[in-house]
This record gives structure tokens, sequence and C-alpha cells, in this order.
């Protein structure tokens, strides 16, 4: 996987620090883990409390990001638990915004780029190298903020596969995510892979008008 990425190097040629993985962990396994962390956040998240953005931080953010630089993570990392509803509400409505609106600009591949070329200068995401010599992008937020942390999983995913993101990342006709052959809606009847996500056009549908 030292194949060149969207930014033109290969993450081997990165001028950070290379993390070098554990045994158990290849490179290739790190995306597909990204992927599923932050499309789950983007599709249900709407509907979140607490007590889901716990398990959602605990089962699905935290085994992808534990092996980056993850000292500056804990530093600005608040504490769920005594953080009140209210407060977690906003932050999730804060997250997914921000993610909707680099989704939706991910139609123009200039928004690709700017986006991987700003998330790597921000420490955002790290190289890193598995026992294979295989080398890629972790997810590695500077800072402990919910979005940060979102848009960091978008970040390595991106980088590591870009060619995912060509075309459509979010569906013109119902708003939900459109990755590679997975369809959405009616418009993509007969592609053989993928779950209908028409409940996340109603959540995603006052966003989009509103940018």
């Amino acid at each position: 996987m030292n194949h060149t990425n969207l930014l033109g190097e290969s993450a081997a040629e990165s001028t950070q620090t290379l993390v070098h993985l554990p045994s158990n962990l290849t490179v290739s396994s790190v995306s597909p883990a990204c992927r599923h962390a932050w499309t789950v956040f983007v599709n249900q998240s709407a509907e979140w409390g607490k007590a889901e953005l716990i398990l959602w931080s605990a089962g699905l953010y935290a085994p992808v990001t534990r092996y980056g630089a993850a000292s500056a993570v804990a530093e600005g990392r608040q504490d769920l638990e005594k953080v009140n509803q209210r407060l977690v509400q906003r932050m999730i409505k804060t997250a997914r915004t921000k993610a909707l609106d680099v989704l939706t600009a991910f139609a123009f591949p200039r928004a690709r780029l700017a986006f991987g070329v700003r998330m790597r200068n921000d420490g955002a995401v790290t190289p890193g190298e598995d026992y294979l010599g295989n080398t890629g992008y972790l997810p590695t937020p500077p800072t402990g903020v919910l979005a940060d942390r979102v848009l960091s999983l978008i970040a390595a995913d991106l980088l590591n596969r870009p060619g995912d993101f060509e075309g459509e990342t979010l569906c013109g006709g119902c708003g939900g995510i459109v990755m590679a052959v997975d369809p959405c809606c009616a418009k993509y009847e007969g592609r053989e892979t993928g779950i209908p996500s028409r409940r996340f056009a109603t959540l995603v549908a006052p966003h989009r008008k509103a940018g």
C-alpha cells in the first residue's frame, strides 16, 4: 500500500514522524475501520445522546486511533461522563454539520486536495507503517474536539483511498453517503451492494437546503 496518495506522495515520504504499527494491525485495515466509524457517525448521530456517543467513541473511534500521536488528543479530551446532555448534543450537531460540509465539497477535486493538505499540515493525520512495510495515514487529531476527531477519520480514509472519493460522496438524489459501488437510493437501483439510506435523506435535507 505504498502507493502515491492524494497529495502526490507516499506516506513514507512525508516529513512527519512515521508511526510503526504493531504486528496485529496492517495499514490496509485502517481505512475500512475509519470509513466504518465516520459513516456510522454521519448516518446515525443526528439522533444520538451522551450514551450513544460514548459507545461510538469507545467501540469505533478509539480502536483505530490508539496507535497514533494520542498524547495531544488526551490533553484536550473532554470527559463525556461529566458533560451535560445539552452540550453533548451541541457537540454532535457541530461535528456532523462540519462533516457534511466537507463531504459535500468533495464533489470538486480541488476541495478534496485542499482538505487533504490542510489536515496533514494540521497534524490531523500521521503517517504509519505496518510490519509488512506498507505505509498509509492514521487518524490522529491534534485536539480532543469531536469535530476534529470525525474529520480526521475522513481525512485518513481520503488520503489512503482517494479513488473511492471520486464522483459523488453525498448522493445528489437523496443526500445519502455513496462511496465506490455503494448505492443509496432509487437512483442506484441495479447495483448489487449497499443498503438504502432513505432515512438519512430526511436527516440531511435541512442541512443541504441551509447550505
